[in-house]
Protein backbone atom coordinates (compact mmCIF):
# COMPACT_ATOMS: atom_id res chain seq x y z
CA UNK A 1 0.00 0.00 0.00
CA UNK A 2 1.15 3.56 -0.63
CA UNK A 3 0.16 6.95 0.67
CA UNK A 4 0.13 9.55 -2.10
CA UNK A 5 0.12 13.29 -1.50
CA UNK A 6 1.49 16.49 -3.00
CA UNK A 7 4.83 17.17 -1.33
CA UNK A 8 4.43 20.96 -1.28
CA UNK A 9 1.24 22.54 -2.62
CA UNK A 10 2.82 25.99 -2.56
CA UNK A 11 5.59 24.84 -4.92
CA UNK A 12 3.19 22.93 -7.14
CA UNK A 13 4.04 20.26 -9.69
CA UNK A 14 6.68 20.59 -12.38
CA UNK A 15 8.99 18.45 -14.43
CA UNK A 16 9.37 16.44 -17.62
CA UNK A 17 7.88 12.99 -18.15
CA UNK A 18 8.77 10.38 -20.76
CA UNK A 19 5.51 8.53 -21.27
CA UNK A 20 5.56 4.74 -21.72
CA UNK A 21 5.12 3.34 -25.21
CA UNK A 22 1.66 2.20 -26.26
CA UNK A 23 1.08 -1.42 -25.28
CA UNK A 24 -1.81 -1.63 -27.75
CA UNK A 25 0.47 -0.80 -30.65
CA UNK A 26 3.33 -2.87 -29.22
CA UNK A 27 1.28 -6.06 -28.91
CA UNK A 28 -0.15 -5.78 -32.39
CA UNK A 29 3.26 -5.00 -33.86
CA UNK A 30 4.82 -8.02 -32.12
CA UNK A 31 2.26 -10.41 -33.57
CA UNK A 32 2.38 -8.90 -37.06
CA UNK A 33 6.17 -8.93 -36.98
CA UNK A 34 6.05 -12.63 -36.18
CA UNK A 35 3.78 -13.23 -39.19
CA UNK A 36 6.07 -11.47 -41.69
CA UNK A 37 7.44 -13.85 -44.33
CA UNK A 38 10.80 -12.06 -44.22
CA UNK A 39 10.69 -11.00 -40.58
CA UNK A 40 10.63 -10.44 -37.80
CA UNK A 41 10.57 -6.67 -38.21
CA UNK A 42 12.71 -4.24 -36.25
CA UNK A 43 10.51 -2.67 -33.57
CA UNK A 44 11.85 0.26 -31.57
CA UNK A 45 10.47 1.77 -28.37
CA UNK A 46 8.46 -1.34 -27.50
CA UNK A 47 6.40 -0.97 -24.35
CA UNK A 48 8.26 -2.15 -21.27
CA UNK A 49 5.28 -3.38 -19.30
CA UNK A 50 3.78 -6.65 -18.12
CA UNK A 51 1.28 -7.02 -20.97
CA UNK A 52 3.90 -6.61 -23.67
CA UNK A 53 6.45 -8.75 -21.84
CA UNK A 54 3.94 -11.62 -21.72
CA UNK A 55 3.28 -11.25 -25.45
CA UNK A 56 6.97 -11.06 -26.32
CA UNK A 57 7.90 -14.11 -24.26
CA UNK A 58 5.08 -16.19 -25.72
CA UNK A 59 6.22 -15.36 -29.25
CA UNK A 60 9.99 -15.29 -28.79
CA UNK A 61 10.69 -17.05 -25.52
CA UNK A 62 11.89 -15.58 -22.24
CA UNK A 63 15.39 -15.04 -23.65
CA UNK A 64 14.04 -12.95 -26.49
CA UNK A 65 15.25 -15.34 -29.20
CA UNK A 66 13.62 -14.81 -32.54
CA UNK A 67 11.91 -17.34 -34.74
CA UNK A 68 13.77 -18.88 -37.66
CA UNK A 69 11.26 -18.34 -40.47
CA UNK A 70 12.54 -21.16 -42.67
CA UNK A 71 11.64 -23.84 -40.15
CA UNK A 72 9.10 -22.09 -37.91
CA UNK A 73 11.22 -23.31 -35.01
CA UNK A 74 12.31 -21.30 -32.01
CA UNK A 75 16.08 -20.83 -32.14
CA UNK A 76 18.05 -22.14 -29.17
CA UNK A 77 14.95 -23.18 -27.27
CA UNK A 78 14.86 -26.94 -27.81
CA UNK A 79 12.10 -27.77 -25.36
CA UNK A 80 9.82 -25.05 -26.72
CA UNK A 81 10.59 -25.99 -30.31
CA UNK A 82 9.60 -29.60 -29.73
CA UNK A 83 6.32 -28.74 -28.03
CA UNK A 84 5.28 -26.39 -30.82
CA UNK A 85 6.38 -28.38 -33.86
CA UNK A 86 6.40 -32.04 -32.94
CA UNK A 87 2.99 -32.54 -31.40
CA UNK A 88 4.10 -33.88 -28.02
CA UNK A 89 1.37 -35.25 -25.77
CA UNK A 90 2.23 -32.70 -23.09
CA UNK A 91 1.50 -29.21 -24.44
CA UNK A 92 3.55 -26.11 -23.75
CA UNK A 93 1.81 -24.12 -20.99
CA UNK A 94 1.76 -20.37 -21.60
CA UNK A 95 0.50 -18.24 -18.73
CA UNK A 96 -0.50 -14.75 -19.85
CA UNK A 97 -1.29 -13.70 -16.25
CA UNK A 98 -3.88 -10.91 -16.51
CA UNK A 99 -3.08 -9.80 -20.05
CA UNK A 100 -6.38 -9.91 -21.91
CA UNK A 101 -4.92 -8.60 -25.17
CA UNK A 102 -2.27 -11.32 -25.13
CA UNK A 103 -4.89 -14.00 -24.45
CA UNK A 104 -7.00 -12.96 -27.45
CA UNK A 105 -4.12 -12.33 -29.87
CA UNK A 106 -2.21 -15.49 -28.94
CA UNK A 107 -5.33 -17.61 -29.27
CA UNK A 108 -5.57 -16.60 -32.92
CA UNK A 109 -1.82 -16.81 -33.47
CA UNK A 110 -1.32 -20.34 -32.13
CA UNK A 111 -4.51 -21.58 -33.80
CA UNK A 112 -2.89 -20.91 -37.19
CA UNK A 113 0.65 -21.96 -36.14
CA UNK A 114 0.92 -25.40 -37.74
CA UNK A 115 2.16 -28.00 -35.25
CA UNK A 116 1.63 -25.82 -32.18
CA UNK A 117 0.52 -27.67 -29.05
CA UNK A 118 -0.14 -25.18 -26.26
CA UNK A 119 -2.34 -24.42 -23.29
CA UNK A 120 -3.13 -20.73 -22.87
CA UNK A 121 -4.02 -19.86 -19.30
CA UNK A 122 -3.89 -16.94 -16.88
CA UNK A 123 -4.78 -15.71 -13.42
CA UNK A 124 -8.16 -16.53 -11.87
CA UNK A 125 -9.78 -13.37 -13.27
CA UNK A 126 -8.63 -14.35 -16.77
CA UNK A 127 -10.47 -17.64 -16.36
CA UNK A 128 -13.65 -15.61 -15.80
CA UNK A 129 -13.30 -13.53 -18.97
CA UNK A 130 -15.25 -14.98 -21.91
CA UNK A 131 -13.44 -16.04 -25.06
CA UNK A 132 -16.04 -18.24 -26.77
CA UNK A 133 -16.90 -15.67 -29.51
CA UNK A 134 -13.28 -15.67 -30.71
CA UNK A 135 -12.93 -19.45 -30.43
CA UNK A 136 -16.16 -19.98 -32.37
CA UNK A 137 -14.99 -17.62 -35.11
CA UNK A 138 -11.64 -19.38 -35.38
CA UNK A 139 -13.42 -22.71 -35.59
CA UNK A 140 -15.16 -21.33 -38.69
CA UNK A 141 -11.68 -21.50 -40.24
CA UNK A 142 -11.01 -25.02 -38.93
CA UNK A 143 -9.18 -24.20 -35.70
CA UNK A 144 -8.61 -27.02 -33.19
CA UNK A 145 -9.32 -25.34 -29.84
CA UNK A 146 -10.89 -26.89 -26.76
CA UNK A 147 -11.65 -25.70 -23.24
CA UNK A 148 -9.60 -27.26 -20.47
CA UNK A 149 -11.96 -26.25 -17.66
CA UNK A 150 -15.15 -24.21 -18.04
CA UNK A 151 -16.82 -24.09 -21.45
CA UNK A 152 -16.35 -20.70 -23.08
CA UNK A 153 -13.48 -19.55 -20.87
CA UNK A 154 -9.70 -20.04 -20.57
CA UNK A 155 -7.61 -22.14 -20.18
CA UNK A 156 -7.57 -23.10 -23.86
CA UNK A 157 -5.95 -26.16 -25.40
CA UNK A 158 -4.78 -25.18 -28.89
CA UNK A 159 -3.39 -27.50 -31.53
CA UNK A 160 -2.23 -25.36 -34.38
CA UNK A 161 -3.02 -26.19 -37.96
CA UNK A 162 -3.35 -24.47 -41.29
CA UNK A 163 -6.60 -22.51 -41.26
CA UNK A 164 -8.74 -22.01 -44.33
CA UNK A 165 -11.96 -20.22 -45.07
CA UNK A 166 -13.32 -17.55 -47.39
CA UNK A 167 -15.24 -15.60 -44.76
CA UNK A 168 -15.55 -15.12 -41.00
CA UNK A 169 -18.20 -13.45 -38.89
CA UNK A 170 -18.19 -12.32 -35.26
CA UNK A 171 -20.28 -10.11 -33.00
CA UNK A 172 -18.58 -6.70 -33.07
CA UNK A 173 -20.35 -5.48 -29.93
CA UNK A 174 -18.30 -7.63 -27.54
CA UNK A 175 -14.61 -6.77 -27.88
CA UNK A 176 -12.45 -5.15 -30.53
CA UNK A 177 -9.66 -7.49 -29.44
CA UNK A 178 -11.61 -10.43 -30.88
CA UNK A 179 -11.92 -8.55 -34.15
CA UNK A 180 -8.25 -7.52 -34.24
CA UNK A 181 -7.08 -11.05 -33.46
CA UNK A 182 -9.12 -12.46 -36.35
CA UNK A 183 -8.18 -9.67 -38.70
CA UNK A 184 -4.43 -10.11 -38.24
CA UNK A 185 -4.39 -13.84 -38.99
CA UNK A 186 -7.09 -13.72 -41.69
CA UNK A 187 -4.69 -13.26 -44.65
CA UNK A 188 -2.83 -16.44 -43.68
CA UNK A 189 -6.08 -18.40 -43.67
CA UNK A 190 -7.14 -17.10 -47.07
CA UNK A 191 -10.12 -15.30 -45.53
CA UNK A 192 -11.35 -12.56 -47.82
CA UNK A 193 -14.21 -11.13 -45.80
CA UNK A 194 -14.72 -10.40 -42.08
CA UNK A 195 -18.27 -9.50 -41.12
CA UNK A 196 -19.01 -7.79 -37.81
CA UNK A 197 -22.54 -8.11 -36.51
CA UNK A 198 -24.17 -5.88 -33.92
CA UNK A 199 -22.93 -2.49 -32.76
CA UNK A 200 -19.17 -2.22 -33.22
CA UNK A 201 -17.33 -1.19 -30.05
CA UNK A 202 -13.85 0.34 -29.77
CA UNK A 203 -13.68 0.92 -33.51
CA UNK A 204 -10.46 3.01 -33.20
CA UNK A 205 -8.66 -0.13 -32.00
CA UNK A 206 -9.80 -1.94 -35.16
CA UNK A 207 -8.54 1.00 -37.20
CA UNK A 208 -5.22 0.79 -35.33
CA UNK A 209 -4.96 -2.87 -36.33
CA UNK A 210 -5.76 -2.05 -39.95
CA UNK A 211 -3.15 0.71 -40.03
CA UNK A 212 -0.47 -1.60 -38.64
CA UNK A 213 -1.42 -4.36 -41.07
CA UNK A 214 -1.01 -1.84 -43.88
CA UNK A 215 2.39 -0.89 -42.48
CA UNK A 216 3.45 -4.51 -42.95
CA UNK A 217 1.94 -4.83 -46.41
CA UNK A 218 -1.71 -5.91 -46.08
CA UNK A 219 -4.28 -3.26 -47.02
CA UNK A 220 -7.83 -3.96 -45.84
CA UNK A 221 -10.91 -1.98 -46.91
CA UNK A 222 -14.42 -1.48 -45.57
CA UNK A 223 -16.98 -2.84 -48.04
CA UNK A 224 -19.68 -1.33 -45.87
CA UNK A 225 -20.07 -0.30 -42.23
CA UNK A 226 -19.88 -3.90 -41.01
CA UNK A 227 -17.78 -5.78 -43.56
CA UNK A 228 -14.02 -5.75 -44.02
CA UNK A 229 -12.44 -7.00 -47.24
CA UNK A 230 -9.04 -8.67 -46.88
CA UNK A 231 -6.73 -9.07 -49.90
CA UNK A 232 -4.69 -12.11 -50.81
CA UNK A 233 -1.38 -10.85 -49.51
CA UNK A 234 1.50 -11.52 -47.12
CA UNK A 235 3.14 -9.48 -44.39
CA UNK A 236 6.61 -8.04 -45.01
CA UNK A 237 8.94 -6.74 -42.32
CA UNK A 238 9.42 -2.99 -42.01
CA UNK A 239 10.90 -1.05 -39.09
CA UNK A 240 8.40 0.55 -36.76
CA UNK A 241 8.82 3.01 -33.89
CA UNK A 242 6.08 2.65 -31.26
CA UNK A 243 4.18 5.78 -30.21
CA UNK A 244 3.95 7.03 -26.65
CA UNK A 245 0.79 5.95 -24.81
CA UNK A 246 -2.14 8.36 -24.91
CA UNK A 247 -3.97 6.32 -22.26
CA UNK A 248 -1.08 7.14 -19.91
CA UNK A 249 -1.27 10.79 -20.96
CA UNK A 250 -4.91 10.92 -19.84
CA UNK A 251 -3.90 10.79 -16.17
CA UNK A 252 -1.58 13.76 -16.59
CA UNK A 253 -4.24 15.79 -18.40
CA UNK A 254 -6.59 15.07 -15.51
CA UNK A 255 -3.91 16.09 -12.98
CA UNK A 256 -3.56 19.37 -14.85
CA UNK A 257 -7.29 20.12 -14.87
CA UNK A 258 -7.47 19.43 -11.14
CA UNK A 259 -4.37 21.52 -10.43
CA UNK A 260 -5.91 24.49 -12.21
CA UNK A 261 -9.15 24.15 -10.26
CA UNK A 262 -7.25 23.85 -6.98
CA UNK A 263 -4.97 26.80 -7.76
CA UNK A 264 -1.87 24.59 -7.77
CA UNK A 265 1.00 25.56 -10.05
CA UNK A 266 1.43 22.95 -12.80
CA UNK A 267 4.21 22.90 -15.38
CA UNK A 268 4.76 19.36 -16.67
CA UNK A 269 5.99 18.42 -20.13
CA UNK A 270 4.82 15.11 -21.62
CA UNK A 271 7.35 13.57 -24.00
CA UNK A 272 6.74 10.85 -26.58
CA UNK A 273 3.23 11.59 -27.84
CA UNK A 274 2.36 11.61 -31.55
CA UNK A 275 -0.27 13.51 -33.50
CA UNK A 276 -2.09 12.38 -35.44
CA UNK A 277 -2.08 9.14 -33.49
CA UNK A 278 -3.08 5.55 -34.21
CA UNK A 279 -4.60 5.48 -30.72
CA UNK A 280 -8.27 6.18 -30.20
CA UNK A 281 -7.50 7.24 -26.63
CA UNK A 282 -5.84 10.38 -28.01
CA UNK A 283 -9.38 11.80 -27.80
CA UNK A 284 -8.69 12.25 -24.08
CA UNK A 285 -7.30 15.72 -24.79
CA UNK A 286 -10.73 16.79 -26.02
CA UNK A 287 -12.37 15.74 -22.76
CA UNK A 288 -10.52 18.60 -21.08
CA UNK A 289 -11.23 21.10 -23.82
CA UNK A 290 -14.50 22.03 -25.51
CA UNK A 291 -12.44 23.13 -28.52
CA UNK A 292 -10.66 20.45 -30.54
CA UNK A 293 -8.07 22.87 -31.91
CA UNK A 294 -5.36 22.20 -29.32
CA UNK A 295 -2.59 19.89 -30.47
CA UNK A 296 0.63 18.47 -29.17
CA UNK A 297 3.76 20.33 -30.19
CA UNK A 298 5.60 17.37 -31.68
CA UNK A 299 9.00 19.00 -31.32
CA UNK A 300 8.70 19.13 -27.55
CA UNK A 301 5.61 16.96 -26.98
CA UNK A 302 4.29 19.78 -24.82
CA UNK A 303 0.64 20.77 -24.85
CA UNK A 304 0.12 24.32 -26.05
CA UNK A 305 -2.16 26.87 -24.37
CA UNK A 306 -3.23 24.62 -21.52
CA UNK A 307 -5.21 27.45 -19.93
CA UNK A 308 -7.87 27.37 -22.63
CA UNK A 309 -7.97 23.60 -22.62
CA UNK A 310 -8.86 23.15 -18.97
CA UNK A 311 -11.29 26.07 -18.75
CA UNK A 312 -14.16 23.90 -19.97
CA UNK A 313 -13.89 21.83 -16.80
CA UNK A 314 -13.20 24.59 -14.31
CA UNK A 315 -15.62 27.34 -15.31
CA UNK A 316 -18.57 25.95 -13.36
CA UNK A 317 -20.69 24.24 -15.99
CA UNK A 318 -24.12 23.26 -14.67
CA UNK A 319 -25.36 20.73 -17.22
CA UNK A 320 -23.97 17.19 -16.95
CA UNK A 321 -21.15 16.25 -19.28
CA UNK A 322 -22.42 13.56 -21.66
CA UNK A 323 -19.82 11.28 -23.25
CA UNK A 324 -20.19 8.13 -25.36
CA UNK A 325 -17.24 5.83 -24.52
CA UNK A 326 -18.05 3.15 -27.09
CA UNK A 327 -14.82 3.92 -28.94
CA UNK A 328 -12.58 4.51 -25.91
CA UNK A 329 -13.74 2.48 -22.89
CA UNK A 330 -10.28 2.47 -21.27
CA UNK A 331 -10.72 6.17 -20.47
CA UNK A 332 -13.86 5.70 -18.36
CA UNK A 333 -12.09 5.26 -15.02
CA UNK A 334 -9.87 8.31 -15.52
CA UNK A 335 -12.76 10.50 -16.55
CA UNK A 336 -15.19 9.27 -13.87
CA UNK A 337 -12.72 9.98 -11.07
CA UNK A 338 -11.61 13.29 -12.60
CA UNK A 339 -15.13 14.59 -13.17
CA UNK A 340 -16.22 13.64 -9.65
CA UNK A 341 -13.22 15.40 -8.12
CA UNK A 342 -13.88 18.43 -10.33
CA UNK A 343 -17.51 18.44 -9.20
CA UNK A 344 -18.80 17.94 -12.76
CA UNK A 345 -21.94 15.85 -13.15
CA UNK A 346 -21.72 13.35 -15.97
CA UNK A 347 -23.56 10.74 -18.01
CA UNK A 348 -21.30 8.11 -19.59
CA UNK A 349 -22.75 5.76 -22.20
CA UNK A 350 -21.11 2.92 -24.12
CA UNK A 351 -19.61 1.39 -20.99
CA UNK A 352 -20.95 -2.17 -21.33
CA UNK A 353 -17.57 -3.75 -22.08
CA UNK A 354 -16.11 -2.55 -18.77
CA UNK A 355 -17.84 -5.37 -16.94
CA UNK A 356 -15.54 -7.99 -18.52
CA UNK A 357 -12.22 -6.17 -18.22
CA UNK A 358 -9.44 -6.86 -15.69
CA UNK A 359 -12.18 -6.51 -13.11
CA UNK A 360 -15.81 -5.44 -13.29
CA UNK A 361 -14.73 -1.84 -13.68
CA UNK A 362 -18.23 -0.45 -13.26
CA UNK A 363 -18.72 -2.14 -9.88
CA UNK A 364 -15.19 -1.16 -8.84
CA UNK A 365 -15.75 2.51 -9.71
CA UNK A 366 -19.07 2.66 -7.87
CA UNK A 367 -17.54 1.07 -4.76
CA UNK A 368 -14.32 3.06 -4.61
CA UNK A 369 -15.78 6.44 -5.54
CA UNK A 370 -18.39 5.70 -2.88
CA UNK A 371 -15.57 5.65 -0.34
CA UNK A 372 -14.78 9.23 -1.39
CA UNK A 373 -18.45 10.16 -0.99
CA UNK A 374 -19.55 10.14 -4.63
CA UNK A 375 -22.77 8.22 -5.32
CA UNK A 376 -22.67 6.80 -8.85
CA UNK A 377 -25.48 4.92 -10.58
CA UNK A 378 -25.38 2.41 -13.42
CA UNK A 379 -28.12 1.02 -15.63
CA UNK A 380 -28.14 -0.50 -19.12
CA UNK A 381 -24.64 0.59 -20.09
CA UNK A 382 -24.97 4.11 -18.66
CA UNK A 383 -22.87 5.31 -15.73
CA UNK A 384 -23.86 8.61 -14.18
CA UNK A 385 -23.15 10.95 -11.29
CA UNK A 386 -25.83 13.53 -10.55
CA UNK A 387 -23.83 15.50 -8.00
CA UNK A 388 -25.00 13.62 -4.91
CA UNK A 389 -22.39 13.16 -2.21
CA UNK A 390 -22.49 11.30 1.07
CA UNK A 391 -20.04 11.49 3.96
CA UNK A 392 -16.63 10.19 3.00
CA UNK A 393 -15.71 6.80 4.41
CA UNK A 394 -12.05 6.87 5.56
CA UNK A 395 -10.57 3.87 3.83
CA UNK A 396 -7.88 2.83 1.40
CA UNK A 397 -8.69 2.49 -2.28
CA UNK A 398 -8.81 -1.10 -3.54
CA UNK A 399 -7.36 -1.64 -7.02
CA UNK A 400 -8.80 -5.09 -7.91
CA UNK A 401 -5.63 -6.16 -9.73
CA UNK A 402 -6.47 -3.43 -12.26
CA UNK A 403 -3.78 -0.96 -13.29
CA UNK A 404 -6.29 1.68 -14.36
CA UNK A 405 -8.00 1.69 -10.96
CA UNK A 406 -4.69 2.50 -9.27
CA UNK A 407 -3.74 5.29 -11.67
CA UNK A 408 -7.21 6.84 -11.89
CA UNK A 409 -7.57 7.08 -8.11
CA UNK A 410 -4.14 8.65 -7.78
CA UNK A 411 -6.01 11.77 -8.94
CA UNK A 412 -7.64 11.97 -5.51
CA UNK A 413 -4.33 13.25 -4.11
CA UNK A 414 -5.11 16.55 -5.84
CA UNK A 415 -8.21 17.22 -3.73
CA UNK A 416 -7.35 15.33 -0.54
CA UNK A 417 -4.43 15.74 1.83
CA UNK A 418 -3.46 12.19 0.91
CA UNK A 419 -4.91 9.00 -0.52
CA UNK A 420 -4.10 5.39 0.38
CA UNK A 421 -3.88 3.03 -2.59
CA UNK A 422 -3.70 -0.73 -2.21
CA UNK A 423 -1.52 -3.01 -4.37
CA UNK A 424 0.20 -0.14 -6.19
CA UNK A 425 2.36 -2.61 -8.12
CA UNK A 426 -0.56 -3.32 -10.48
CA UNK A 427 0.53 -0.35 -12.61
CA UNK A 428 3.25 -2.63 -14.03
CA UNK A 429 0.63 -3.91 -16.48
CA UNK A 430 0.91 -0.75 -18.60
CA UNK A 431 2.90 2.02 -16.84
CA UNK A 432 5.59 0.58 -14.54
CA UNK A 433 7.21 3.96 -13.83
CA UNK A 434 3.96 5.71 -12.84
CA UNK A 435 4.75 6.17 -9.15
CA UNK A 436 8.36 7.15 -9.90
CA UNK A 437 7.12 9.75 -12.38
CA UNK A 438 4.72 11.17 -9.79
CA UNK A 439 7.55 11.41 -7.28
CA UNK A 440 9.75 13.11 -9.88
CA UNK A 441 7.33 16.01 -10.45
CA UNK A 442 6.41 16.83 -6.86
CA UNK A 443 4.25 14.11 -5.34
CA UNK A 444 5.19 12.32 -2.13
CA UNK A 445 4.89 8.55 -2.50
CA UNK A 446 5.21 6.68 0.81
CA UNK A 447 5.13 2.91 1.20
CA UNK A 448 2.87 1.81 4.05
CA UNK A 449 3.73 -1.51 5.67
CA UNK A 450 1.17 -4.00 6.89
Amino acid sequence: MIRLSIANRALGLRGSIVLPASKSISNRALLLSQLCVDGPAHLSNLADCEDTRVMREALFGSTGQQVNRSTSRFVDRTQRVDSLTCGLVDPQIINVQGAGTAMRFLTAYFAQCKGANVVLTGIERMKQRPIAPLVDALRQLGADISYQEKEGFPPLVIRGRRLQGESISIDGSLSSQYVSALLMIAPLAGARRLTLTGRIVSRPYIEMTRALMARFGVQTTWEDEHTLLIPSSTYHAKPLAIEGDWSAASYWLAFEALARQQGISYDITLNGLTTPSLQGDSVCAEFFNESTSQQVNKSTSRFADRTQRVDSLTCGLVDPIIVDFTDCPDLVQTMAVAYCLLGKQFVFTGTESLRIKETDRIAALITELGKLGYELHYEDGTLKWDGNRSPQVPHSIATYNDHRMAMAFALAAMTHDSVLIESPEVVSKSYPSFWDDLSRVGFKVEEIKG
